[in-house]
């Protein structure tokens, strides 16, 4: 398409300025196919054809619609404006025309849509008339607990009010900066990574990193030790999701064949299901009962899922060479004839030599064996380590061809006397989501260095064979086994170390998990809301809780620990409970008009609740930068933009307050204890402009001492109010001296 940037521009803003001065008067579906034609200050969409550009014009004309239109005569009208796009792109001049009434018809229609909806112009007299009565009779505000923080709000948020609470993330759940963390093209560390970085979420898929953290000091740090060998140092409030022994045996007990009689219920809502703890609390807890087993496990990630990769090597072909190939030569020896026919199937030739069972392998393949840098040092290379999960899986395939075997146990083993080869593969079957053990074996080799054979032995039931009798043997294994538990990593040790240098990053991922070290363990990544939303619901508001980094179950549990200022801790691990105290939270809290939702991803889904939640009276969003925007928008920016002014527009809508929980930038090292201001919301500039309300968190010198800052304030006070974090229970407190308490009513 030709001279995209300026078709229908001058339309497009027109749009664009009408949207930002009426959110609720557009629709955004009209925007986002119609508006980012330089008005936005990013690159324009670009359509496969006119064809298609003008289509879209016709949805966003069907998505707004006319104030006296029916539904069918707008689809009937949307449908002839896509015909004629047909007809016209063969006229280019047509076109363009045509595309111009498209965009001068969409306005038309949203300036209908506002007009129908609200009055644009009023007089003087009828706005002071409204005031006046709000003045007389002022709106009810859902005030908060903390007393202080009331009376600069002038009592508390009120409806349509955009309130935003922003925090630094990351706070207290740091690793260690040599911490090796794995990306989609090799690896980093905690030292290393950058905001807007990727690395590889629990589930396998590249996660963008949302925030790092300054590197922190003085921090009680532990050394986790995994059942493979693996150490990893982490703060004491590092966050771990774990399995403990008491939920492996409930899934044990629901999954056994044939347990259930046809007549019995339906008992998996019963299952004590893996659980986030911190380094502290797996650290009281490592093992359990009077045989001392360990307690916690994280299962194992899941196959990095990566785009193919372009291999100058076919991957199977590589894995054969590796195994039994040449060091310093494209020639290769095996018995196997079956080998030779899947090596021609790679499209690679093969000859025979003189010498009983070699093999060459002509054709240039020494060539791209030298480039590769593998000849005279076998090992993969990386960017096979990061190749598609088929790829890697061939690669796998013709190692474990040539090098491996079934073990005793019936599980592959692969045998190499090359530590960097051994390394690699290693690192290849953790891409895979495989726990891998190696263990060390003395032999007979032409040299010391060749005189040591590391055996990797890994358990699973994916046909990792290609070579029939090795295939066979292992199908028969794997046909009566489960490997829930070798996909289970122990931790065996937690021992407190000196304190080393740490740092944190939160991810975009929805579970908030990211894989670190080279066992590519999963690690994990919202108090002050839920003090506000206990308060407003004991005060008979009904609250909607929009949560996308804890799981309902996890609110449940927080919610428990702050109205009872029990331990925290103990509600996770099941140990120390106050049974009692526990029981008297639960009726206290059984009754409140709480509603929670952890599905809800976008606006329209958090609105459709939202709706569908009886006398609402607050939404709390935790928190903004794990929503989803539309595909369409694809800066950073503009899907906050986006965001934030949808959020908006529903509070207004829904004339009721909506609290927003923030990420905000992280400063340098040397500016870390420094309060933070409103340019540190990230995407500061939408998100202040949008905003009725800004209040901001600031930890004290790493102190339980937090000061709650009004940092905007659209219709009262800004100012600071000091609150004091409850650790064990995970709530706030006010700190205020007596005159304050007389003063702010405490």
């Amino acid at each position: 398409m030709r001279d995209e940037g300026d078709i229908g521009e001058d339309a497009a803003r027109q749009l664009y300025a009408f949207w930002r001065e009426h959110p609720a008067g557009v629709d955004v579906g009209a925007i986002k196919h119609l508006g980012h034609y330089l008005v936005m200050d990013v690159e324009p969409l670009r359509w496969h054809s006119e064809t298609e550009y003008l289509l879209h014009r016709a949805r966003a004309v069907l998505a707004i619609g006319e104030p006296t239109e029916a539904t069918e005569e707008r689809e009937r009208r949307a449908s002839h404006i896509a015909i004629q796009a047909q007809f016209l792109a063969v006229d280019e001049l047509e076109l363009r025309v045509a595309k111009e009434q498209a965009s001068a018809k969409v306005i038309d229609l949203a300036q209908a849509r506002a007009n129908r909806e609200a009055p644009v112009v009023e007089k003087l007299s009828e706005v002071l008339l409204r005031v006046s009565d709000q003045i007389s009779a002022p709106l009810p505000a859902i005030s908060t607990p903390f007393p202080h923080l009331n009376w600069l709000l002038l009592g508390g948020f009120r409806a349509g009010e955009l309130v935003y609470l922003g925090a630094r993330p990351g706070q207290g759940k740091a690793l260690a900066l040599d911490t090796a963390l794995p990306t989609p093209t090799g690896w980093t560390t905690m030292e290393e990574v950058s905001e807007g970085d990727y690395l590889i979420g629990a589930d396998g898929h590249p996660t963008r990193v949302l925030a790092v953290s300054p590197i922190l000091h003085k921090r009680k740090c532990y050394a986790v030790c995994f059942s493979d060998g693996t150490e990893i140092v982490a703060d004491a409030e590092h966050q771990w999701l774990t399995s403990t022994r008491a939920s492996r045996k409930s899934w044990e007990r629901l999954h056994v064949a044939n347990r259930q009689s046809p007549f019995s219920r339906d008992q998996r809502h019963k299952a004590i299901r893996p659980a986030v703890v911190t380094t502290e609390e797996i650290a009281t807890s490592v093992r359990v009962n009077q045989d001392q087993r360990a307690n916690h496990s994280v299962h194992s990630c899941a196959a990095f899922q990566l785009p193919v990769a372009v291999l100058p090597v076919d991957p199977y072909l590589l894995g054969v060479w590796l195994g039994d190939g040449c060091s310093a030569s494209a020639r290769f020896t095996s018995a196997d004839e079956e080998i030779i026919r899947l090596i021609i199937e790679t499209g690679q030739r093969v000859t025979r030599h003189s010498t009983r069972y070699e093999y060459g392998l002509p054709g240039g393949l020494q060539v791209e064996l030298r480039t590769l840098g593998v000849l005279n040092n076998k090992h993969i290379p990386p960017r096979y380590l990061r190749a598609s999960e088929k790829q890697r899986r061939a690669l796998l395939a013709g190692l474990l061809d040539t090098d491996g075997t079934v073990n005793e146990g019936g599980g592959p083993q692969f045998t190499t006397t090359s530590p960097l080869l051994a390394e690699g593969v290693l690192e290849l079957l953790r891409t895979l989501g495989y726990r891998v053990s190696c263990t060390r074996k003395r032999v007979k080799g032409r040299t010391e260095a060749s005189s040591v054979a590391f055996n990797l032995n890994f358990s699973t039931v994916d046909p990792v064979f290609r070579l029939a009798r090795k295939a066979v043997r292992h199908r028969q294994w794997r046909a009566s086994r489960s490997t829930r538990r070798s996909e289970e990593l122990y931790i065996v040790e937690v021992r407190s170390v000196p304190s080393v240098p740490v740092r944190c990053v939160r991810v975009e991922a929805k579970d908030n998990l990211y894989l670190a070290s080279k066992s590519c363990i999963p690690t994990h990544n919202s108090a002050l809301a839920l003090d506000i939303l206990r308060h407003a619901a004991y005060h008979g508001h009904t609250t909607l809780m929009v949560t996308r980094e804890m799981s309902n179950d996890a609110l449940g549990r927080r919610l428990i620990a702050q109205d009872g200022r029990l331990d925290a801790g103990s509600l996770r691990t099941g140990k120390g409970v106050d049974v009692r105290g526990v029981h008297d939270t639960i009726e206290r809290l059984y009754d409140l008009p709480v509603h929670m939702t952890q599905k809800a991803r976008t606006i329209a889904e958090i609105h459709a609740v939202a709706q569908a939640v009886p006398e609402l009276a607050l939404v709390i969003v935790d928190y903004l930068q794990l929503l989803t925007a539309p595909r369409e928008i694809r800066d950073r920016r503009l899907q906050v933009e986006y965001l934030s002014v949808k959020l908006k527009a529903m509070a207004v809508h829904m004339a009721i307050p909506i609290l927003v929980l923030s990420s905000l930038s992280r400063p340098e090292t040397r500016a870390a204890q420094q309060p933070p201001t409103l340019a540190s919301l990230r995407e500061s500039g939408s998100l202040e402009h949008d905003a009725d309300t800004v209040i901001l968190l600031h930890r004290v010198d790493g102190s339980t001492r937090t000061q709650c800052i009004v940092a905007k304030n659209r219709d009262a006070m800004l100012g600071t109010v000091d609150l004091v974090f409850r650790p064990e229970s995970v709530a706030f407190d006010e700190l205020m001296s007596a005159d304050e308490e007389q003063r702010y009513g405490g």
